[in-house]
C-alpha cells in the first residue's frame, strides 16, 4: 500500500479510510437486550438472556426510546427467524457507542429475519448490524440504507450478512448458480408487474437488490449523504437485481450518472442550509464480498469521494437477464479518490438481450 501511495499520491487518503475502520467498544458500554421469535414474550423486560423478547416491533420502540449514556445492543437468536421487516431509526447515544444489531446463542446458524418489502431498513448513523441472515422472496431490498433526513448519516458498517433470494422467487430443482438461465422463466422468477414499473418494478431500479446504500431525500428536504460506510465479509445469492450498491441522487450533474440532483444547477459552492451544490458519500470501504447470481450487477460504488474495494467476488452476475437492461460484475463510476483491486469476476451472463456483460467496469466521470 505504501509504495502504491508513492506512485500514486492520492492513494493515500484511501489508505487512511481503510486504518480508520471502525472499533467497537467492550460490551460493559452497553446495555444488552436479548430476542427469540420462538421462546421470546414482548412483556419480558429482554435484559436477561433467560426471558429474550419476541419481536421486532419492539426492538424497534426499544431502539426509538433507548436514551441512556450506554450504548445498546439487539442481539437475535441464533437459529430463531423473524418473519417482520425491521427499521432502524431513532437511536440516540454517544457517536462511540454505536447501535449494534448481533445475534447470541449457540452454533452456525444465524438468526434469520425474512422480510415483505424491505427486510432491514438502517436510517440513523452509528449502527453496525453483524452476522445476520436476511431473505424476503418478494421483498424490494435486503439492507437497505436510506438517508432520509438532510444532511450526512455517518458511521454505517455491514459485515458477515447473509443476504439471499431477495425479490427472487426460485422453485426449480437444482441452485440457480447449478442451472443454466436459458432454461429458467425469468418473469416466474422475478415478475416485471405492469402496474409497478412506474413505481417500484421488480427489476426496474438497481436499488432493488441485497445490500443498497441511497439517499432519499427529496428536494424539498434537501440533500443527504452518506459518510464512513462499511460494507465487509457480506455474502449476497439470488437477488432480482443488484447484489450491492452503494448511490447517490444528489452528486449528478451534467453529464454525470442520471441526472436526478435538482439542487446543482446554477450553485458555485456547496451549501447545506440552502440546499444547493453537489453531495457525494465519502469514505466508503466494500470489501471482501461475494455476490452470487445478481439478476443484474453484482457490485456497483458510485458517488463517492474515497473508497475502497478490494478481495470481492463476482459469480454469475446478469443471471436473469432482461433486454435494454446494462449490468456488469464489479464496477465504478463518479467515484473520486479509489482504490480498486485484488477483485474477481467470472461468468457474467450476456442474454435476453442484455446490453452489458463485462467482469469489471471503470464507468464515467472516475478520477483518481
Amino acid at each position: 500500500m505504501k509504495e502504491l501511495a508513492a506512485v500514486f499520491p492520492s492513494v493515500k487518503k484511501v489508505i487512511d479510510i481503510k486504518i480508520k475502520s471502525p472499533v467497537i467498544p467492550s460490551s460493559s458500554e452497553y446495555i444488552t437486550c436479548y430476542f427469540d421469535s420462538e421462546t421470546g414474550n414482548d412483556d419480558n423486560d429482554g435484559k436477561d438472556i433467560r426471558f429474550p423478547k419476541k419481536t421486532l416491533r419492539e426492538a424497534e420502540r426499544i431502539i426509538k426510546t433507548h436514551d441512556y449514556k450506554k450504548g445498546l445492543r439487539i442481539l437475535l437468536k441464533k437459529g430463531a427467524c423473524f418473519h417482520e421487516d425491521f427499521t432502524l431509526s431513532g437511536y440516540s447515544a454517544k457517536e462511540k457507542l454505536p447501535l449494534i444489531v448481533s445475534s447470541y446463542g449457540d452454533g452456525e446458524n444465524k438468526p434469520v429475519i425474512v422480510g415483505e418489502k424491505c427486510a432491514v431498513n438502517l436510517c440513523e448513523s452509528n449502527t453496525v448490524i453483524d452476522g445476520l441472515e436476511v431473505t424476503g422472496k418478494k421483498a424490494y431490498q435486503g439492507i437497505y440504507v436510506t438517508c432520509v433526513k438532510k444532511g450526512a448519516v455517518k458511521n454505517v458498517t455491514i459485515k458477515n450478512c447473509y443476504v439471499h433470494d431477495i425479490n427472487f422467487d426460485w422453485n426449480y430443482e437444482k441452485s440457480a448458480k447449478d442451472t443454466d438461465p436459458d432454461l429458467i422463466d425469468v418473469e416466474e422468477v422475478c415478475p416485471e408487474f405492469e402496474e409497478d414499473k412506474k413505481t417500484y418494478g421488480r427489476y426496474r431500479f438497481r436499488n432493488h437488490g441485497g445490500i443498497i446504500m441511497l439517499n432519499a431525500t427529496t428536494e424539498n428536504e434537501g440533500a443527504s449523504w452518506g459518510e464512513n460506510v462499511y460494507i465487509i465479509n457480506n455474502v449476497v445469492e439470488n437477488v432480482a437485481r443488484t447484489g450491492i450498491t452503494v448511490y447517490s441522487r444528489w452528486s449528478d450533474k451534467a453529464g454525470v450518472g442520471y441526472g436526478f440532483n435538482k439542487l446543482v444547477k446554477g450553485c458555485r459552492k456547496n451549501d447545506p442550509e440552502k440546499s444547493t451544490g453537489y453531495y457525494e458519500h465519502k469514505n466508503v470501504v466494500c470489501s471482501f464480498n461475494k455476490v452470487v447470481c445478481a439478476g443484474g450487477d453484482a457490485i456497483v460504488v458510485s458517488s463517492v469521494k474515497n473508497c475502497v474495494i478490494e478481495n470481492n467476488v463476482s459469480e454469475y452476475a446478469n443471471y436473469l437477464g432482461r433486454k435494454n437492461y446494462w449490468n456488469a460484475g464489479i464496477w465504478v463510476f463518479n467515484v473520486n479518490n479509489c482504490l480498486f483491486r485484488f477483485n474477481e469476476a467470472r461468468n457474467t451472463y450476456m442474454r435476453k438481450g442484455s446490453e452489458d456483460a463485462q467482469g469489471f467496469d471503470l464507468d464515467n466521470c472516475c478520477r483518481n
